[in-house]
Formats: C-alpha cells, structure tokens, sequence
C-alpha cells in the first residue's frame, strides 16, 4: 500500500509541492519512473519501458512483495531502447547491495558510442558509489569521475542521485551531497539506450554485473536542485502519506520555478 501511494506522490509534483514548505519539492515530475513492481514499465506512461533480463522481483524497503528488482551479479539486467538523456538531467535510485568487485547501477549503452559520443555511468568501485562521465567512451577516457567518501556497501538501503547540469555533475547519497565534478564538453545523448545492472563493453568484456537489489528509478529531464534531491530522498510514513493523499488530492495550478542547481 505504501509503495503505491509513493508512486502516486512522484507522478503529482504539484501535490509534493504543496505539502513541503516553499522551494522542497521537485514541481515538475520524473519524465520517467520505474517503481518495478512486478515488471520495468515506465509509471508515468511515457513510454520508457525497461526489458528485464534475468533480474528476480523481491520484496521493497517497505515490505511489499515482488516490489523492487533483485540482480545476481552473474548475468542479470534490464535494457531500455530509449531513454532521454539530454544536457541537463537528473538520475535517482535506490539501491542495496553488499558488493566488494566492480558493479554497475546504470549506463549508457556503449553499442552507440562512436567518435566524440558521450557516456556516463554509476557502478560500485570497492564499496563506494562512482559516477563515470566519458568524452570518448570507445577509447575508455574519462573527463569526470565522482566517488562517494564513504562504503556504500552496507546492506542497507541507500539512495543515490546523480545531476547534470552545463557542464557540471553531482552525486547526492540518501539527500547529502558527496561530489561534484566539472566536465568541458557539450554532454548530449538525447533518445540513446540505457542499462541497468551492467555495462555492454563492445565484445563483452568487463560487463560489471551488479550484486544487489535497485527500486524507484526516476529519470527527470532538468537538474534537481539540492532541496529537491532531498525531498525524494526522504522515506515519509505511512499515516503522512494517507493524510497527504486525502487532504491534498486536487491542488493544481502551482507556479514552475527556475530550473536552478544551487
């Protein structure tokens, strides 16, 4: 019950906005959403729909059956064929795993890397989470790397988000920032595949399977500010989100702010 009522609170940013104070929430919603309750179908009916390959449903970090995507770590992951990836993006996921070798969370699809082709990616690298920007990712060179202070491999559930923004990238773990690089070039890959839970190296080599359980991706098509990333990071109760839901259920017309990292 609880997962679905979270699914209907990110699919109504105008709702979000109105129950925290001025500036908290994101006001506009995900372009697309991934709540992986029993398949990789894109919530907000966009179309962005996952193929799942191998991955195993398991139960949330609320309880709730067949609500969140366990990965194996050997040859399981899921496979978008279009997935919005412009200059200025935000991705966020929650993530559990216990994983000591090399695992990617999501990236791009390096079959369409060629020339001056951009691609990112965010993978465990010995505990801690990593985020990958590559100018040329067939030569393997990376402009912009991020990695969290800290172990991340805990067993816990934590979540992990990552913004772009004109030539600058953040990674945010459970709301607090941890990391921000700056990068040179013009990063577009608008309409290009994503994966999660691995990386297709051309040939095969060093896919970097994931180990570990991955829920609730978001994918927004603006840079999520840091009050933003906090306010998706939070895990309300059960009896605020009811009340939530009944009381505020119809506010509409909120104001759009300025798509401003700060």
């Amino acid at each position: 019950m609880m997962k679905k009522i979270l699914s209907i609170l990110l699919l109504m940013p105008c709702i979000l906005f109105a129950w925290q104070p001025v500036g908290a929430a994101p006001i506009d919603g995900p372009v697309a959403y991934f709540p992986f309750d029993g398949n990789a179908m894109d919530a907000t009916g966009n179309g962005y729909d996952g193929t799942v390959m191998g991955g195993t449903f398991v139960a949330d970090r609320f309880g709730n059956p067949a609500g969140a995507l366990s990965f194996d770590g050997v040859d399981d992951y899921v496979h978008f064929d279009d997935v919005l990836q412009p200059a200025v993006f935000t991705f966020a996921t929650w993530f559990q795993t216990t994983q000591t070798s090399i695992g990617t969370i999501f990236s791009s699809d390096p079959d369409a890397w060629y020339g001056t082709n951009h691609g990112f990616s965010v993978r465990m690298v010995d505990g801690k989470a990593h985020v990958a920007l590559d100018e040329s990712p067939r030569a393997g060179t990376k402009v912009a790397v991020i990695e969290s202070p800290f172990a991340v491999n805990d067993g816990q559930w934590h979540h992990l988000t990552t913004a772009f923004q004109f030539g600058n990238m953040y990674l945010y773990i459970d709301g607090v920032p941890v990391g921000s690089q700056g990068y040179v070039f013009n990063y577009s890959r608008t309409g290009s595949p994503m994966i999660m839970g691995m990386t297709r190296m051309e040939g095969g080599n060093n896919p970097w399977y994931f180990s570990g359980m991955l829920d609730d991706l978001e994918i927004y098509d603006y840079c999520l500010s840091p009050a933003e990333i906090h306010q998706i990071s939070a895990v309300p109760e059960p009896a605020s989100l009811f009340l939530l839901g009944i009381g505020l259920v119809g506010i509409f017309g909120i104001p759009r702010r300025s798509r401003q990292h700060r």
